[in-house]
């Protein structure tokens, strides 16, 4: 004989529930026995061992503080208090031996034991994975869990205690518990199978409602209650009363009078108040309403107060019944028994569970329990095989993402294992019966031996969840993107106007402003064209490189700031109106050092000027030593705007061969936002190979200065084109791609001999290997814009 027990263990009122004699377990009795695990439940704690039931509850340790050291606090623990630290993710070490010492009291002999738990959304699958860890064992009783709410249905149910039970009646049950009131809703429903039977069928999680009449808040009442007619008890340290625990739920009446024991060694009577009566409590202003055939409500309260709960809870529905505290308890017992007839104890429904796959060409998620599978509680889900998944030759691990629900995404990266010679079909299967732990999912190959012979099992417990959406994954499968390097901008920072960073700093370059007075136009271009590098590493200027200025900047400043731009740009304009040639310079740098706040009059002037350099014709602002080079990589700060970008770049795409066109050409691909927008409507095959010739002609003439970094970093610019095109320029789709991998290469190889004698080496060779990285399609740095554009120009 099977010898099974329902089992009830919430901390408050517990029960188990036997039909077999103790004397003789083969023997059946005439009803349902009940054991009553008494109010209160405590674990304690003797030479490592746990101890629970009445035998605990009523011991030295159990009772308390008034028992010494026997009775410290660290020797016992309160079986609902173990409950609310297990669901709210906080137990301890304790928690599998307290709660096996608790089963164990009350289950003795039994073969087999079938454990009520709270219906609620943290008892998920994880927890009762814990709880059935904890509980089973070699040579202890198998465990089976129960939604308490079901079992509290089933109890009247098999008992003939349901009036008017049929198919698609709707109950609603209220279980009193620890924080509130868990509410479940069931629906009866016929079984084909086994005719004359119903079962309940449970469809979601219960919630928990009813804050205010939790059970903690109704025993700090009591206790209270008790305090107050007992202040002698606050006094010295004694054992904690059981007063408040019989205030609440003993029956027919608590008894008047308790001895409690002090640490000193004396006793103390204590009194039961002289009307105890549970607190009235306020309108609701929110009201669960159930639609619902009947309403069943377990409760450990004293029936005194049962009529306040149910009063309370009418709101749920008109007909409401009030059931023994042990319901649940018989109910677990009633559902072994069908268990054991293989008649089904009641209906559950799955969560959905999918497997991310590839099907017709791209990844999908593919349900192993698809939404809304109900399942009887007796018997287990099986899935249908998934076969298209291939575990490819050489690979010792693979990786799976698995989806339950609608949200909750989790990675499984299989343990290492011997890897096939060749690629391997898979078999994955799904087991999973209802509210017993997690599904069990299965790896196996039909051809390779290593897996046929041990087939992989998902640890749940090993994963954690992911945190990006099921359509972020998919796309991932799909292929990752290759990365697109983010674009170069230095900030502007306060530091370099109020000189707290640079010395003296902007403001006083502006306020000795005396633009012919060439010493102080180089104080003013120094602070613009000046940078500072700060403690988390960023390099800052007076004026961004977007044009942008310190939010904190005063108006005062800002003013004195754009009246100087002002002044420089029409002493500039007027010179060239005239034909009058600068002394240097220092306006020039100034002008274009504030980026993109440069006046397009200004901008218009400095393309002129490039353009009569070209063809060998005389302007004022080429006049002055430099010149040129100061006009052209002015032009690759200033330029932001889509038209000039794209004429600009154009422009300089055929002459990379000259060292500045090189550096403002890299500027361009690299600094401004609508950089990708621009290159998206170029032939970026061509410039690419235009690059490739620019580093053969590097290498050729053994140049690994300031133009081997602009020419980096322009290869670097010009992958942002991937923010419009995520595959251009990926070597194993790309001809001009590889030719630049290639040509890297060589050039990563020479700085790499060579690195202590070129300035910035190692920074140079690492800037190669990250770009070949970059077109390799497999990696590289987002950040490496930043990082090259850092490096020092000698």
């Amino acid at each position: 004989m099977r010898r099974p027990v329902g089992l009830d263990l919430n901390g408050w009122h517990d029960f188990a529930c036997r039909d077999w004699h103790l004397d003789d377990p083969d023997e059946r009795t005439d009803a349902p026995e009940l054991i009553d695990g008494g109010f209160g439940a405590v674990i304690v704690e003797t030479d490592g061992i746990s101890i629970g039931g009445p035998q605990a509850t009523l011991s030295p340790i159990g009772r308390g503080n008034g028992w010494g050291e026997v009775g410290a606090r660290d020797r016992r623990r309160d079986l609902a208090g173990l409950w609310r630290s297990f669901l709210a993710g906080t137990a301890d070490g304790h928690f599998g031996g307290d709660m096996r010492a608790a089963a164990d009291a009350l289950s003795m002999h039994a073969g087999e034991t079938v454990l009520c738990m709270p219906d609620r959304a943290a008892m998920d699958e994880a927890r009762q994975h814990t709880l059935l860890t904890a509980l089973q064992g070699p040579r202890r009783p198998t465990v089976t869990l129960l939604w308490r709410p079901v079992a509290l249905l089933l109890d009247l149910l098999d008992s003939g205690e349901l009036p008017g039970a049929a198919d698609g009646m709707r109950i609603v049950c209220a279980i009193h518990a620890q924080e509130g009131v868990e509410v479940q809703h069931l629906v009866l429903r016929r079984l084909d199978d086994h005719p004359g039977y119903l079962a309940p069928e449970r469809s979601v999680r219960g919630e928990l409602l009813f804050p205010e009449l939790g059970l903690a808040q109704l025993l700090e009442h009591a206790r209270q209650a008790t305090a107050n007619a007992n202040p002698a008890l606050g006094t010295r340290p004694a054992e904690t009363p059981r007063m408040p625990l019989d205030l609440l739920f003993r029956d027919p009446e608590p008894p008047i009078e308790e001895v409690v024991r002090r640490d000193n060694g004396n006793w103390t009577l204590v009194t039961a108040p002289a009307e105890f009566h549970l607190p009235t409590l306020p309108q609701r202003d929110v009201l669960h309403v159930a639609v619902a055939d009947m309403v069943l409500v377990m409760s450990p309260l004293a029936r005194r107060h049962q009529g306040w709960l149910g009063e309370r809870l009418s709101e749920l529905g008109q007909t409401l019944r009030l059931t023994h505290p042990a319901a649940a308890a018989r109910g677990a017992l009633r559902a072994a028994r069908r268990i054991e007839r293989g008649i089904p104890h009641y209906l559950d429904r799955l969560d959905q569970i999918s497997l991310a796959v590839l099907r017709q060409g791209g990844p999908v998620f593919e349900d192993l329990i698809p939404a809304g599978e109900t399942v009887c509680g007796n018997q287990e889900y099986f899935s249908p095989p998934i076969t298209s998944m291939v575990w490819r030759a050489g690979m010792k691990t693979a990786q799976f993402f698995v989806r339950k629900g609608e949200r909750e995404i989790r990675c499984w990266v299989t343990p290492e294992t011997p890897p096939p010679e060749c690629d391997q079909l898979l078999e994955v299967r799904l087991r999973q019966k209802p509210a017993q732990g997690w599904a069990k999912l299965f790896v196996t190959a039909v051809d390779w031996d290593e897996l046929r012979r041990t087939p992989i099992r998902l640890d749940w417990t090993a994963m954690e969840i992911d945190a990006r959406s099921a359509n972020e994954i998919l796309a991932m499968l799909e292929g990752p993107r290759p990365v697109v390097p983010r674009r170069v901008h230095h900030p502007a920072d306060i530091g370099m106007w109020d000189g707290s960073l640079r010395p003296p700093g902007l403001i006083s370059a502006l306020q000795a402003l005396n633009i012919n007075d060439q010493r102080s136009l180089r104080a003013l271009a120094a602070a613009l064209s000046g940078s500072a590098r700060l403690l988390s590493g960023r390099t800052v200027f007076a004026v961004g490189t977007d044009g942008d200025l310190p939010v904190t900047l005063d108006p005062q400043t800002r003013h004195l700031f754009f009246n100087a731009i002002e002044r420089l740009t029409t002493h500039l304009l007027g010179d060239v109106a005239r034909g009058k040639p600068q002394e240097d310079n220092q306006i020039l740098r100034c002008l274009t050092w504030i980026n993109g706040l440069c006046p397009e009059t200004v901008k218009a002037h400095l393309i002129t000027a490039m353009g009569c350099s070209d063809v060998g014709k005389s302007h004022p602002l080429l006049v002055p030593r430099a010149a040129r080079r100061v006009i052209v990589h002015g032009l690759g700060r200033v330029t932001i705007e889509l038209k000039s970008l794209h004429a600009l770049i154009g422009t300089l795409c055929g002459r990379l061969y000259q060292v500045d066109c090189l550096g403002a050409f890299s500027s361009l691909l690299s600094r401004p936002a609508d950089t990708p927008r621009v290159l998206a409507g170029f032939d970026v095959d061509t410039i690419a190979q235009r690059l490739t010739n620019v580093f053969h002609d590097l290498r050729q003439a053994g140049t690994y200065g300031v133009a081997m970094k602009y020419a980096l970093l322009s290869v670097g610019g010009l992958l942002r084109v991937r923010e419009h095109d995520p595959w251009a320029l990926v070597a194993d789709r790309s001809t001009p791609a590889r030719a630049l991998v290639e040509v890297l290469t060589e050039v990563g190889t020479d700085i790499g001999r060579r690195r202590q004698r070129i300035p910035a080496g190692q920074s140079k060779f690492d800037s190669a290997h990250a770009l070949i990285d970059l077109l390799s399609g497999a990696g590289g740095r987002p950040d490496i814009l930043t990082i090259m554009d850092e490096m020092p120009d000698s």
